[in-house]
């Protein structure tokens, strides 16, 4: 028969690896060890399913199964008897795609007992559904009892508007929306698919992540919990306005009751084998002398753009060369153009700044085998690009550093690996944001990567604010207390107050008359900031404040597609787009409001720099926003996203004279109280010195 179908191949009695192929076509050799292939945590659980097996190693058994999208038929059911009670291992890369309601109706068929796949949004664990069987009278009767516990009812049926369901619309022919559920948990990781379970009647569509293009172009039952609000596929299109749909909770009490439960497997993450001997003279007690003026220390970095996360480390470095440390700066990417914006801060104190792109250092293979233990780390492949943890390795080596100093994920993770290697004996890691899985740019590996440096008394975990600490913490299966909370510091040598003639001559350039209100938004144009809440905010503040100007500093990947929507919304002659600035000093200092709409933030530098300027704050309630401002006091906090309640309150402080001069003098005194330079540096250098508990095991 042409076409394809599903191969499945026995690896156990009870383990089986599916790939998809060509009816008829031989399976190669190397199928039986396809499971090493989607992802390291697919293989991690593929070993936990095969040394728990009972079975001994059969020989090669091979069955085929309807292709994706293809219902199994009752001819197909009674010849794949070989795989009641066995797991599956997807491995084909697309799989988590293609995994809809008609595949695991099949899989519940066959009584599959679970399903494990790589996901791409699943940074750090392989992505499992267990299947729960039952008769057909009883998951009637548990699909009963788990609608007398739902959280939510979606229906457009005049008939069911007694139990006062919640409406949906179609965005397009195949995909529907709500708005947000109140009765769901928005807060944290915005993508909930595997908290919160949905049934179409008695169907449980399947618990799946799906992107909303993915939704609409795939369907059969595809859903997506984003933000609160339920985006979904029905099963088939002929059910869609007679069936009711509904949530519930994928809780202890639930799960037994459901048909098919994600499960997490983050746990099970094991550190790469071969690689406990990198503590073995951490273990003996080999931490190295305190840390003193004079010694050698490197901080770390991936570059030096117009960032508050680059700033920080900038003031850290100054901050511990005037504390007499002999400081080194260390980038991995080029310095020039937006990538060089502080550069000139380092050049005039004296630091050193090393770009790893132009070290000269011996040859990768020449590093490797010189080195035992950059030789398992490499042997382990725990890590992506080996070039760069060579390079870092030998450049730590030759500067001998006392300790290294380094921030953001990649770096961490890398430069932790190399630093450990190198023997530096102090190094501490920072956190300047929530977890990368989070974040496009998480690598699957970021985990296993810190959890592993994190268990030797030499690495020192930190982070600029207690919300971001835990998250990761959390993430990474440790105690918070293993992660010590360093805030950000202001230094007012390189962030002065400026004169008033500069202030004027701004005001000036800028075409700022004496009576205009002035709101100044400072971030990096893109998505994590939500640049396009900030538009809608200023928008609504623009209708009910006259002669409101808005000046937006910063750059960043959507500055176009912002531009062309305040063209369209007609604020033109409201928004002034500033680009990137050394004076942002001065144009705090003629604002009368900070405005901060992020996503997503670690503790910004943006609100402690415009409260040192004397400036009132509105901001959004994530990551440590809320530890940089005393919230009511000197500025007002609002939820994410919420342009209406921003709104409101940069209008209640700029309709307020008297209270915004309060709040600027609270500011400005808040910030001198807690978030000077010589304070995070004593912190850093502190750091060094003391023990944290509740290390990885």
């Amino acid at each position: 028969m042409d076409g394809y179908c599903l191969r499945a191949m026995a690896l156990t009695a009870d383990v089986w690896v599916v790939s998809r192929r060509a009816r008829g076509q031989a399976l190669d050799a190397q199928m039986p060890n396809a499971w090493l292939d989607p992802s390291r945590f697919v293989a991690e659980r593929t070993l936990q399913f095969l040394e728990a097996s009972p079975q001994g190693k059969l020989p090669a058994c091979v069955v085929s199964l309807p292709d994706w999208g293809d219902a199994l038929s009752g001819a197909e059911l009674t010849g794949l008897k070989e795989l009641r009670g066995a797991h599956l291992i997807l491995v084909d890369g697309d799989a988590e795609a293609k995994l809809g309601f008609v595949e695991l109706q099949n899989f519940y068929r066959l009584r599959i007992k679970s399903v494990v796949y790589h996901s791409s949004y699943k940074t750090h664990a392989a992505a499992e559904i267990v299947i729960n069987h039952r008769s057909r009278v009883s998951r009637s009767l548990s699909a009963f009892r788990l609608f007398s516990r739902r959280l939510a009812l979606i229906c457009n049926r005049r008939a069911a508007r007694p139990l006062r369901p919640l409406p949906f619309s179609q965005s397009s022919d195949t995909r529907c929306e709500t708005q947000a559920i109140a009765t769901l948990d928005a807060s944290g990781v915005p993508e909930k698919f595997d908290r919160y379970m949905v049934f179409e009647g008695t169907r449980q569509l399947p618990p799946v992540r799906n992107t909303h293009d993915d939704i609409g172009r795939y369907r059969h039952g595809r859903y997506s919990i984003w933000e609160g609000k339920l985006c979904f596929a029905a099963t088939d299109p002929t059910r869609l306005f007679r069936i009711p749909y509904w949530i519930v909770e994928n809780a202890p009490r639930n799960r037994h009751l459901l048909q098919y439960h994600p499960i997490d497997n983050s746990g099970a993450t094991v550190l790469a084998p071969g690689l406990d001997h990198l503590f073995a003279a951490d273990r003996a007690g080999a931490d190295g002398a305190a840390l003193k003026p004079g010694d050698v220390v490197a901080l770390v970095t991936h570059a030096l753009p117009p960032g508050g996360a680059e700033r920080q480390w900038v003031y850290l470095a100054l901050g511990l060369k005037r504390a007499g440390y002999d400081v080194r700066f260390i980038v991995y990417r080029q310095l020039s153009g937006v990538e060089a914006h502080y550069v000139h801060l380092l050049d005039d104190a004296g630091i050193p700044v090393i770009s790893l792109d132009g070290v000269s250092f011996r040859p990768v293979h020449g590093t490797i085998e010189g080195n035992p233990l950059l030789w398992s780390v490499c042997k382990a492949r725990l890590v992506d690009d080996l070039r760069y943890l060579c390079r870092m390795t030998d450049l730590l080596q030759g500067l001998a550093a006392k300790a290294v100093y380094v921030q953001l994920d990649e770096p961490n993770v890398y430069v932790g690996l190399a630093a450990l290697i190198a023997g530096v004996p102090h190094i501490v890691p920072s956190f300047r944001n929530t977890n990368p899985s989070n974040f496009a740019y998480g690598r699957p590996w970021y985990r296993d990567a810190y959890r592993l440096i994190a268990r030797s008394p030499r690495v020192k975990l930190s982070g600029n604010s207690e919300l971001g600490n835990a998250d990761y913490a959390t993430w990474m299966g440790i105690d918070p207390r293993h992660v010590a909370c360093i805030p950000n510091a202001v230094d007012e040598e390189i962030f002065p107050r400026p004169a008033a003639d500069a202030v004027e001559a701004a005001r000036a350039r800028l075409g700022i008359a004496a009576g205009d209100k002035v709101i100044i938004g400072v971030f990096r144009l893109s998505n994590e900031k939500n640049p396009l809440c900030f538009l809608r905010t200023v928008e609504e503040a623009a209708r009910r404040i006259e002669a409101l100007r808005v000046l937006i500093v910063g750059v960043g990947p959507l500055g176009d597609a912002l531009a062309r929507e305040v063209k369209d919304r007609g604020l033109a002659e409201v928004v002034t787009f500033l680009g990137r600035r050394d004076d942002v000093n001065v144009l705090m200092s003629l604002a009368d409001l900070l405005l901060l709409t992020s996503d997503h933030e670690g503790l910004p530098n943006v609100v402690l720099e415009a409260q040192l300027m004397g400036l009132p704050v509105v901001a959004t309630d994530v990551g440590g926003t809320r530890e940089a401002v005393e919230p009511g006091i000197s500025g007002l906090i609002c939820p994410p996203d919420d342009s209406d309640a921003l709104a409101a309150a940069c209008i209640e402080i700029l309709g307020d004279p008297a209270r915004a001069r309060a709040m600027a003098r609270e500011g400005e005194a808040f910030i001198r109280r807690g978030f000077s330079l010589a304070t995070m540096t004593q912190r850093y250098v502190d750091l060094s010195r003391c023990a944290l508990l509740a290390r990885p095991t």
